[in-house]
């Protein structure tokens, strides 16, 4: 009698938890990122009116590749 081996016929199974999981966290960085350099550069622009300080470039970068804010 031979037993069929459950346990490694199917990484598919694995191997798409964990481009999800990689997936999902990188979107989930973006959001929370992009949400931190949205106040960020609101906070900014009222002393940029004084001159200040002026956004970053990952700040502008952040908030165009979230399409949430």
């Amino acid at each position: 009698m031979t037993q069929k081996n459950t346990r490694n016929s199917s990484p598919v199974i694995g191997l798409s938890t964990i481009v999800i999981s990689i997936l999902f966290s990188i979107a989930t960085l973006i959001y929370v990122g992009a949400g931190s350099a949205s106040v960020r550069i609101n906070e900014l622009s009222t002393e940029q009116q004084i001159g200040l300080a002026e956004p970053v470039w990952w700040d502008k970068s952040l908030v165009f590749i979230c399409p949430l804010h």
